[in-house]
């Protein structure tokens, strides 16, 4: 091939592009759904024990740039069923850790505004350890790796009333013989059952998350294929103009093999 055709700019792979931040509408509508279940909740109650809730995180997808991780808040209501609200991971670290954050994170900001206590249980131990570590005031084992989180959780957990409380529990119906802390006025069927709710509606949007992906994907090839045909259309528009300023017997059409070379032989 000539050195033009192998230098040719053909995007064969879709650029990484960065992940978008989420509109002040959708974040809002989080804040604001989730704010409003724990303020009813507590008026339902009318006192200050903590109100139980779960949070959880879900990813589909393999490769780092087919992932789309999700996060939900669920928050058990007296007299009827849970309050689940879940979204997407707006940041470039959409692993199943970082979905997990996010969903405490969402949780602390609406119950420090809300004023209230929680007692939050969570299925990723690690993050349910470094949560509890923010809400007794000690230091977070990870925080230097997430220090942008884990260092507003630390505030966060700060404003909170005292008996706020991250406990862990088994995903998926695992260790049967679980059960929740005796101080606790919560059986091992209802904590289960909200950390079910929560997992459910993080894996529902995951995987919508994942086919948008997937659409868009598609999009992209599709304009990708345009823009190579268009390159290719410069060039030979190109090598047409370049031969037709040089005697050439006969016309391009009617050289064989690569006209470059062939204008090259003629000069």
């Amino acid at each position: 091939r000539c050195g033009l055709e192998e230098k040719l700019p053909v995007r064969v792979k879709p650029p990484v592009r960065p992940t978008p931040c989420p509109s002040n509408l959708e974040a809002g509508a989080w804040h604001r759904t989730i704010c409003d279940a724990l303020f009813e909740e507590r008026c339902q109650r009318n006192d200050a024990t903590p109100i139980l809730c779960a949070t959880d995180g879900g990813v589909f997808g393999r490769r780092t740039g087919s992932k789309r991780g999700a996060w939900a808040v669920a928050i058990s209501r007296t007299g009827r069923s849970s309050t689940v609200v879940g979204g997407r991971c707006y940041t470039l670290d959409e692993s199943s850790a970082a979905a997990e954050r996010f969903a405490v994170l969402h949780l602390l900001r609406a119950a420090a505004d809300v004023g209230v206590a929680v007692h939050v249980f969570i299925d990723n131990l690690a993050v349910q350890k470094d949560m509890d570590r923010c809400l007794q005031g000690t230091a977070v084992r990870s925080h230097r790796y997430c220090f942008g989180h884990w260092g507003e959780a630390i505030r966060l957990a700060s404003s909170l009333p005292q008996g706020s409380r991250a406990l862990w529990v088994p995903s998926h119906g695992k260790h049967e013989e679980w059960k929740p802390p005796e101080f606790m006025p919560y059986s091992s069927s209802q904590v289960r059952e909200l950390n079910g709710d929560a997992d459910k509606i993080a894996s529902e949007e995951a995987k919508r998350l994942h086919k948008d992906l997937s659409e868009e994907q598609e999009r992209r090839c599709i304009s990708d294929e345009l823009c190579c045909a268009c390159a290719v259309r410069r060039l030979v528009r190109g090598e047409r103009n370049f031969l037709t300023s040089y005697d050439v017997a006969g016309s391009i059409d009617e050289v064989e093999g690569f006209p470059f070379f062939v204008a090259l032989g003629h000069q």
